[in-house]
């Protein structure tokens, strides 16, 4: 059966090269599918193919990506255009681009991101002030625009909320509000217990009070926690003149 190509629309023709061994690929389908669905909508899905120009294809190219960048411009013109030329290629009537439909310069950047350690070295010579020193840290830290780091004033700055790191022994003292250690356990009491050897005498006993007890194995009246010090009175007859060493 012979098809009349020259009754296939703009959608037809857009469908078969979308399907053919030229959009193999599912990026490059996708990436011409979204520029070939525009052209369709904006020229006439559903008009004979034979009956666009080429100046609608430049004027369509304008009209949509005109203000783009160069490089989306040349995108976009050369899906059209490689479209365009399958078609011509299997006997489709497709217009061909006109000259001044023509690719735009692109400016490539050359400009490359400096090294940590030259950044770091210029940030530690002597010779560069301080207030230079801080903003090129805040501009290479946090990538910001120099204009925003300028308009920055002192009561942006948060100190409250700069983050904190302790020990775990440390962090008992500092307030609970600003610590950034919740499950640090809190620093054990000293122990209280005079350091006596075997041959040393212990200091006298008071007639009324006992000997101070540190021991975490001391019953106690009610319960306290583990190695805290507490003093029991107990009475005791008066000592002789002469006190009696007692020995651990």
């Amino acid at each position: 059966m012979t098809v009349d190509k020259t009754t296939v629309t703009v959608r037809v023709a857009v469908d078969r090269f979308l399907a053919s061994a030229h959009c193999r690929v599912p990026t490059t389908r996708r990436s011409y599918g979204s520029v070939l669905d525009r052209l369709a909508d904006h020229v006439g899905a559903d008009r004979y193919l034979g009956d666009v120009t080429g100046d609608e294809l430049a004027d369509t190219l304008t009209a949509l990506w005109g203000q783009s960048a160069a490089s989306t411009w040349n995108q976009r013109r050369a899906a059209i255009a490689n479209w365009s030329a399958w078609c011509t290629r299997n006997g489709y009537p497709a217009p061909d681009l006109p000259a001044a439909a023509e690719r735009q310069t692109e400016r490539h950047d050359a400009t490359r991101s400096i090294d940590r350690a030259a950044i770091e070295r210029l940030l530690t010579r002597r010779d560069v002030p301080l207030r230079e020193k801080t903003l090129w840290r805040m501009l290479y830290e946090t990538t910001a625009r120099a204009a925003e780091i300028l308009a920055l004033d002192i009561a942006n700055l948060e100190l409250d909320a700069r983050p904190r790191t302790c020990c775990p022994g440390s962090c008992a003292a500092a307030p609970p509000a600003r610590s950034s250690c919740p499950n640090a356990a809190p620093a054990r009491p000293a122990d209280l217990r005079p350091k006596t050897s075997a041959r040393t005498p212990a200091a006298p006993v008071s007639a009324t009070t006992g000997p101070a007890s540190c021991s975490t194995t001391t019953p106690a009246p009610t319960p306290r926690p583990a190695g805290t010090c507490t003093s029991y009175a107990t009475a005791r007859p008066p000592t002789s003149a002469t006190p009696t060493p007692a020995y651990n």
